[in-house]
C-alpha cells in the first residue's frame, strides 16, 4: 500500500453502513425537531382507512395508502414500540411495520474533464449507436425518487422536467438542498445535443418526473418513498429509478413496487455499495431490475459494488459526469454545476435511461419484455455476481419486440402438411394456431417467411392463425396479423378386421389416412394403441378385451400425441371371443444365462381361468417368435414354467428384451398375454470412483467426518462400499439401490451400530450389482481413520512496531519514523493536522497465519503509549478483492500501557490462499493540534480451529 491509497480507502470503509453512492462526506444528520420514528399500519381490506387511522389518538397520519391498505404515522423513537403495540391491537388492523430508512451517498471527485470521464463509460455502453437507432414513438416518462431535482439546471430545463410532486409535504416544490437526485436525473435524462454539458443515458428520447421522497434534514422515511412511488404509478410513468436502499425489507415498499410492476412500469433500483452480497431492498424484490457497479477502466467490478446471484445487470460506477445543483450539502460549491461521482446510486439511472430509450422505441412493451431485452444483451464481467454483465444499449434494442406486424399472412392446403407464409420487414415470424404457443419463428428472407403446419390431430373445421414480427433472437411482438384458414382432412379408415367378424387370440388392426400422421387405436372409445406412420398396424390381444362386442376406430393425433382430435374412422364392431390367461410374475424378470448359478434362469408364474391347450413362445424385440415350449392341456389354475433363455440350436440367447408369450387353446378360442423379461451377461459400467480425502476424522465435529465416495453408474442396480481392516477383515458394508447415472454413498469412520473404530489404515471398494446379477468391482483404495478431532485456539502474530510494509502519512503534517520511537523497533506515528482535513499518519502491515483448519477472527493489537494527549486510532483490515474494511475507532489515554485492540474482524474474505493478510494501523486528525502514539510492538490475534 502507498501512501497515496490509503486515504480513498478508508474513505470507502468508514461509510459501510451507507449505501448507493460512496460518500465522502457525514450522511446528514436528522433535525431533533423532526419525528424519529415512523409506523406503518396494515388495515383489514374490509375495514376503512379513514376510519382506522381516526383511532390512531396520540400518533400523527402523515400518509394514507388506499390501495396498500394501509396508513402511517410519525412518533416519537422513544415511544415507537409502545406505540406498534398499541396501534397493532386497534379493531381491523392486520400489523404494524417500523418503518426502514433508506440511504443516500456520494463521492466528488470534481473532475473537469468531461468530454473524456463520459467517453469511458458510455462508450463501452454503445450509447451513440443506440441513440442513433431510436425512432421513438413518445418521450419516455422516467420518475427520479430522490433528493430532489434542480429544475432550474440548463441541462434539466426547457421542458426536460415535465412533472414534480414532494412526497414529503404534498407540495410540488422538489429543491434539491442534498444534490444526490440532480446529478441522478443527469446521468439517466440531460439534454443531448443542446451545446452544453453532459449527455443523459436515454438522449432526448425522455422526460423526467422529479419525486422529492427526503425530508429537509436529507434523510428518507419509508412511507415517504411509498408514498413517491404511488403517485409516480398514478402518473402512469415508464420507468421508476430508485438510487436507494438499505439491508431491510418493507412490506409496504413491496407492495407499492408491486403495484407499479403490474402496471406495466419497469422498476430499477441499485444494489448499494457494500462491497458485500448481501442483499439490499428494494433492488432484491422480485422483479425489480437490481444494478451493481462496474469499474470500466479496470475492466472489473467496482469495489464497493454489491454483488451476487439477486443483482440483474451492472452499469458503469467510476468517475460518472453529471448535473449538480450550484450548491449543495453532499457536492459542496461547483461553479459549472457538473462533476463526477462514484457509486452504484449513478450506474442505476444509466440502466433507467435504457429502459426508458426501450419504452420510447415501442411504448407498447411490457415490464417483462423490456427486462429480458436489458438483461439479454448485458454481457462481460463474469463470475463477479453482477448478472448477466454490462449493459448495451445498443444491443438491447436489438432485443425489443418489432413495433410492426406482418403486413399480410396466407396459407396453402387443407390437409395434411399445410404451409403458413407471411409478408414481413421483421427478421424473423412466429405463427400461432388458435390459443396453442407460438410455434418456433422462422427466419424472414427478402420480405418472407414460410413454415409448414402439420393438422394432423386438429380438429375439421376453422381456425385462426396469428403472425407475429420478432427479433433475431426470437423476442415476439404482442401485436399480430390474424387470420383464419380450414381444416379438412378425409377420415381414416380400418381394412381389417372386418365388421362383425369374430376376434380371438392375438389380433391385428389394420388402418390406412389418406394424410399421413400417427393414427390412434380406440377400442369401445378407450385408446389401445399408437402407431406413427404408415402401414398402419395395431396388436392387441382378444385376452385383455371383455368377451362380446366391441367396437373399434381409428383417429388421426399430432406429431407430439398432444392433439388427437382429428377426424374419426367409421366404427368397425366385432366379437370378442378371447381366452383370458394372466402371467403373474416372471422371476427374476432379468436374467444372466452365463453359467455361473446366479439368474441364469427365470420362473414364469401364470394362471389359466379353465382349463387350455399353452404353448409359450419368445418374442423379440420385432415380435418375432424366436422359440417355441408346448405345455400341453393344462387345468384352470395357477402354472408355473422355467425358462432357460438359449435358441433352439441350445446357444444362448443374445442380451436384450424379449416378450414371453401365453399362447392358449381351448376349441376356436384363443388366449395371448405377454411380459417382459431381459437378457443381460455384461457388467454394469461403473466409473472410477473419486474420495473426498485419504484421511477422515470421524469425531462428529463436521470436520471430514466421513468419506465421501462419487461415482457414475452405467445402469440401475445395487451399490455397496465394503470397508476392510489392514487386517482384510470386513468392518463395514454400505449399500444402497440408486438409478443410472451420478452416485454418492458414504461412510462415517464408525461400526454399523456406531461405534468409532480404531485410528488406522483401512481399505475400501464399490461394487455395483445390477438387476440381472451381474457385478463390477472399482479398484481397492487406501484411507487413514484419525482420532483427532477440532478444537477452537486463540494465537498471536507479534511483530515489531517498524517491520511495515510502508509507513508515512497523507499529508507533510502528519508522520510514521521509527528513528522517533522511544522504543528499539518502534515506530511513532503523529499527526498535527487540522481535524477537518481528515488526514492520516499510517502503518501498513503484512501478517501470515499459523496453519489451521479454519480461521474464525483476526483482531489487531498494538503495544505503546499516546504522546501528550489522547490518540484517536484504528484498524483498516485489506479484503481479498482489494478494499478495506474498519471495524471501529479507538481513543488512548495517555497514561494507558500494555496491548490496545484496535479492532477485528471476521476472517472470512480477508485471507489470501498464502494464509496472508494486511492491516494499516491510523491515526486520524480528530483533534486540533499535535496527538501520537509511539508503538513498540503490533500482534494479530487469530481464533482460529485447529486439529488435536
Amino acid at each position: 500500500m502507498t501512501s497515496i491509497l490509503v486515504r480513498p480507502l478508508i474513505l470507502l470503509a468508514a461509510v459501510a453502513p451507507t449505501l448507493l453512492a460512496v460518500p465522502a462526506v457525514a450522511e446528514p444528520t436528522p433535525s431533533p425537531a423532526l419525528p424519529a420514528a415512523v409506523l406503518i399500519v396494515h388495515v383489514d381490506p374490509s375495514q376503512s382507512i379513514a376510519a382506522a387511522s381516526n383511532l390512531v389518538a396520540g400518533a400523527t397520519v402523515h400518509h394514507r395508502f388506499g390501495a396498500l391498505h394501509a396508513f402511517s404515522v410519525r412518533v416519537p423513537a422513544t415511544k415507537a414500540a409502545a406505540e406498534a403495540s398499541r396501534l397493532a391491537a386497534l379493531p381491523g388492523v392486520t400489523a404494524v411495520e417500523s418503518g426502514v430508512v433508506r440511504r443516500f451517498g456520494g463521492t466528488p471527485t470534481n473532475d473537469p474533464y468531461y468530454g473524456t470521464r463520459q467517453q469511458t463509460y458510455l462508450g463501452p455502453l454503445r450509447a451513440a449507436d443506440a441513440w442513433a437507432g431510436v425512432h421513438p414513438q413518445r418521450a419516455a416518462k422516467i420518475a427520479i425518487l430522490d433528493s430532489g431535482v434542480d429544475v432550474t439546471h440548463p441541462d434539466l430545463g426547457n421542458g426536460r422536467v415535465t412533472a414534480t410532486h414532494n412526497a414529503y409535504d404534498g407540495s410540488t416544490n422538489v429543491t434539491d438542498a442534498l444534490g444526490h437526485g440532480t446529478f441522478v436525473a443527469g446521468v439517466a435524462a440531460a439534454q443531448t445535443g443542446n451545446g452544453l454539458g453532459v449527455a443523459g443515458a436515454a438522449a432526448n428520447d425522455a422526460v423526467i418526473y422529479a419525486v422529492k421522497i427526503a425530508d429537509p434534514a436529507g434523510g428518507i422515511q419509508i412511507d415517504d418513498e411509498v408514498a413517491g412511488i404511488r403517485w409516480a404509478t398514478a402518473q402512469h410513468v415508464d420507468v421508476i429509478n430508485l438510487s436507494l436502499g438499505g439491508p431491510d425489507r418493507s412490506a409496504a415498499e413491496a407492495d407499492a413496487i408491486g403495484d407499479a410492476q403490474r402496471a406495466g412500469i419497469v422498476v430499477v433500483a441499485a444494489a448499494g455499495n457494500d462491497g458485500d452480497t448481501a442483499p439490499s431492498y428494494p433492488a432484491a424484490y422480485p422483479g425489480v431490475l437490481a444494478v451493481g457497479a462496474t469499474d470500466p477502466a479496470h475492466r472489473t467490478r467496482a469495489v464497493f459494488s454489491n454483488h451476487g446471484s439477486w443483482v440483474d445487470v451492472a452499469a458503469p460506477g467510476v468517475s460518472i459526469f453529471s448535473t449538480v445543483p450550484r450548491t449543495s450539502d453532499m457536492w459542496g460549491s461547483v461553479a459549472n454545476r457538473y462533476t463526477s461521482g462514484d457509486g452504484t446510486s449513478f450506474s442505476t439511472p444509466l440502466v433507467a435511461g435504457e429502459a426508458g430509450l426501450l419504452r420510447a422505441q415501442n411504448p407498447n412493451t411490457t415490464v417483462a419484455q423490456v427486462r429480458q431485452a436489458i438483461t439479454a444483451s448485458a454481457h462481460g464481467y463474469g463470475r463477479l455476481g453482477l448478472g448477466r454483465g454490462q449493459v448495451d444499449l445498443a444491443a438491447a434494442l436489438d432485443h425489443l419486440p418489432p413495433l410492426s406486424r406482418p403486413t399480410t399472412i396466407t396459407t396453402t392446403g387443407a390437409g395434411g402438411i399445410v404451409r403458413l407464409a407471411a409478408a414481413s420487414t421483421a427478421r424473423r415470424v412466429a405463427f400461432r394456431i388458435d390459443d396453442e404457443p407460438r410455434l418456433p419463428s422462422v427466419p424472414a428472407s427478402l420480405g418472407s417467411a414460410d413454415q409448414s403446419f402439420a393438422t394432423w390431430g386438429f380438429t375439421n373445421g376453422t381456425h385462426e392463425l396469428r403472425a407475429y414480427d420478432c427479433t433475431a433472437f426470437d423476442e415476439c411482438s404482442y401485436a399480430a396479423r390474424t387470420t383464419s384458414f380450414q381444416v379438412d382432412n378425409p377420415a381414416p379408415s380400418i381394412t381389417s378386421p372386418v365388421g362383425g367378424a369374430g376376434v380371438t387370440g392375438n389380433v391385428t388392426v389394420r388402418a390406412t389416412s389418406n394424410t399421413g400422421g400417427p393414427l390412434r387405436l380406440l377400442v369401445d372409445g378407450k385408446v389401445r394403441a399408437v402407431d406413427d406412420t404408415a402401414p398402419y398396424a395395431f396388436t392387441v390381444s382378444s385376452s385383455t378385451l371383455t368377451n362380446g362386442p366391441r367396437v373399434l376406430r381409428v383417429q388421426g393425433c399430432s406429431r407430439d400425441h398432444r392433439h388427437c382430435a382429428g377426424p374419426l374412422s367409421a366404427a368397425v364392431a366385432v366379437n370378442a371371443r378371447g381366452l383370458h390367461p394372466s402371467i403373474t410374475s416372471i422371476t427374476p424378470s432379468h436374467v444372466s444365462p452365463n453359467a455361473d448359478g446366479v439368474r441364469d434362469k427365470a420362473a414364469v408364474t401364470f394362471r389359466l381361468p379353465e382349463r387350455d391347450t399353452v404353448v409359450v413362445r419368445v418374442l423379440d424385440a420385432n415380435a418375432r417368435v424366436l422359440r417355441s415350449y408346448r405345455l400341453g392341456t393344462l387345468a384352470a389354475g395357477r402354472h408355473s414354467w422355467t425358462w432357460r433363455p438359449a435358441a433352439a440350436d441350445g446357444t444362448r440367447l443374445p442380451d436384450g428384451r424379449y416378450q414371453i408369450a401365453l399362447d392358449t387353446t381351448a376349441g376356436s378360442r384363443r388366449g395371448w398375454v405377454t411380459a417382459l423379461a431381459v437378457v443381460d451377461t455384461r457388467r454394469p459400467a461403473l466409473a472410477a470412483p473419486t474420495a473426498s480425502g485419504a484421511r477422515i476424522y470421524p469425531a462428529r465435529d463436521g470436520f471430514r467426518d466421513a468419506l465421501i465416495i462419487r461415482t457414475r453408474l452405467g445402469e440401475s442396480g445395487r451399490l455397496v462400499l465394503t470397508v476392510r481392516s489392514a487386517a482384510g477383515k470386513v468392518v463395514r458394508t454400505v449399500g444402497v439401490a440408486h438409478p443410472a447415472g451420478p452416485a454418492t454413498i458414504a461412510w462415517n469412520g464408525r461400526t454399523a451400530h456406531g461405534s468409532q473404530l480404531p485410528a488406522g489404515s483401512y481399505r475400501w471398494q464399490l461394487a455395483l450389482t445390477d438387476a440381472a446379477g451381474n457385478t463390477t468391482h472399482s479398484a481397492v483404495r487406501a484411507v487413514t481413520v484419525s482420532a483427532k478431532r477440532l478444537v477452537a485456539v486463540t494465537d498471536y502474530v507479534t511483530k515489531p512496531a517498524a517491520s511495515v510494509m510502508d509507513a508515512g502519512g497523507t499529508s507533510r503534517c502528519a508522520t510514521a519514523k521509527a528513528a522517533a520511537s522511544r522504543y528499539g523497533g518502534g515506530l511513532d506515528l503523529v499527526n498535527g493536522c487540522p481535524a477537518e482535513d481528515f488526514d492520516l499518519a499510517y502503518a501498513d502491515y503484512a501478517f501470515r497465519l499459523p496453519v489451521a483448519v479454519r480461521y474464525v477472527g483476526i483482531g489487531f493489537q498494538i503495544r505503546g503509549v499516546a504522546v501528550g494527549r489522547r490518540a484517536e486510532l484504528s484498524a483498516a483490515f485489506t479484503r481479498t478483492d482489494g478494499s478495506v474494511e474498519i471495524p471501529n475507532y479507538v481513543t488512548i489515554a495517555p497514561a494507558a500501557v500494555g496491548w490496545h485492540g484496535i479492532g477485528g474482524v471476521p476472517a472470512a474474505d480477508h485471507l489470501d490462499t498464502g494464509r496472508r493478510t494486511r492491516v494499516s494501523l491510523l491515526l486520524d486528525s480528530t483533534y486540533a493540534g499535535r496527538n501520537g502514539f509511539d508503538t513498540a510492538l503490533v500482534r494479530l490475534r487469530v481464533k482460529m480451529t485447529v486439529l488435536r
